[in-house]
């Protein structure tokens, strides 16, 4: 599969298909989902957990064909964030997870077509989810930073806040968002794939505090 190109919050877009829709698996036995990356994490302690609060009335959907459609995408990662909160996780997990779900409601969105029925409501209802959940992933990797250590969710500190600076940005926090651009700038070992990208994020940042007062 062929990556072509990032938005500015690094969700990755590749030709022909949406690699994103796949990265949560699900037990059909037990109901327990979670991202590959973390799947075998698991401890004893929350297996019990999912067992005793999700099990009971878990009913395995199979998949209707060997691609997923978004919604399906969809629900095994939004089951997938109830099984984070079930079993008391990090709150990177679950804000990585919320992170997810937002690129997914945009890429559902860009895959309608102007002809879809009722295609400007449902623009504007994913628009809205996508804006939720980018900010549930804001807030919930601002206290990560306070309370865990690198990498968190496999970022290192800069690449994490210049995530943070770019949801600030899409989020409309402009003040955060220059905050954390400044921090990175002013820092001197920073990468300069992130440093490059910071600066691409600061002229967006500006040309949007512009169109904001026009």
């Amino acid at each position: 599969v062929k990556l072509l190109e990032t938005d500015i919050d690094l969700r990755p877009k590749y030709k022909d298909v949406d690699c994103l829709k796949y990265e949560t698996i699900v037990c059909p036995n037990c109901g327990y989902a979670n991202l590959s990356r973390n799947f075998n994490t698991i401890m004893n302690s929350q297996l019990k957990l999912i067992k005793e609060n999700i099990s009971p009335n878990f009913k395995y959907t199979k998949p209707e064909n060997e691609f997923y459609t978004y919604d399906e995408a969809i629900l095994r990662h939004k089951l997938a964030l109830f099984n984070s909160i079930v079993k008391k996780s990090k709150i990177s997990e679950r804000a990585y997870i919320c992170l997810k779900l937002a690129w997914l409601m945009r890429g559902k969105a860009e895959s309608l077509s102007e002809d879809t029925k009722d295609y400007d409501n449902l623009i504007q209802v994913l628009e809205k989810e996508e804006l939720e959940f980018l900010k549930n992933a804001y807030e919930g990797f601002t206290q990560a930073i306070s309370n865990e250590l690198f990498p968190i969710s496999g970022m290192d500190e800069f690449t994490l806040t210049y995530l943070l600076a770019a949801l600030a940005l899409e989020l409309k926090e402009y003040s955060a968002s220059s905050k954390l651009i400044s921090k990175i700038l002013t820092t001197r070992d920073v990468n300069n794939r992130i440093k490059n990208k910071v600066i691409d994020l600061k002229d967006i940042l500006a040309q949007e505090i512009k169109n904001s007062k026009a």
